[in-house]
């Protein structure tokens, strides 16, 4: 597989893993927000004097506070990178080879249903496979590009 092709296929192959660490880090900030229903600081009858367990509680939702913007800004940035694959998906001029790279590489398509799909022979699918991913890899690069 030629160089281009390769860091095509590489960029692609890393869409599926965004896809599962936005999951994840969705699941983390979620919990999180849960979590924070439960903190409260313990009221009693006697009088409150400084610090103590409201400084704790405090500290506890500015921290979780800090972790949430951290999450939603790393979310929002695997998000834009997925984005910019699928523009760059869209934007490979040659329809199997735009098919083909989201059925394999978006959608996860195994090879078979792909070929079947598509109506080509197995060395048919190699060709268009090096040729689909130097494509991406070039449109991929134009938009970086100003």
């Amino acid at each position: 597989m030629t160089t281009e092709a390769e860091r095509g296929r590489q960029i692609l192959l890393s869409y599926r893993k965004l896809s599962r660490l936005v999951e994840v880090k969705r699941e983390r900030l979620r919990a999180l927000m849960e979590s924070a229903t439960r903190i409260t600081p313990q009221l009693s009858g006697d009088r409150v004097s400084g610090g103590g367990a409201g400084r704790r509680t405090e500290e506890i939702v500015v921290r979780r506070v800090d972790l949430e913007r951290q999450l939603e800004s790393s979310i929002m940035e695997l998000e834009a990178m997925s984005a910019r694959i699928e523009r760059a998906v869209n934007a490979v001029p040659d329809l199997d080879q735009r098919t083909l790279l989201e059925m394999r590489y978006l959608s996860g398509a195994s090879w078979p249903r792909i070929r079947a799909f598509l109506a080509i022979a197995e060395a048919t699918s190699y060709r268009l496979q090096r040729a689909a991913l130097a494509s991406f890899a070039a449109e991929f690069e134009k938009l970086d590009s100003p």
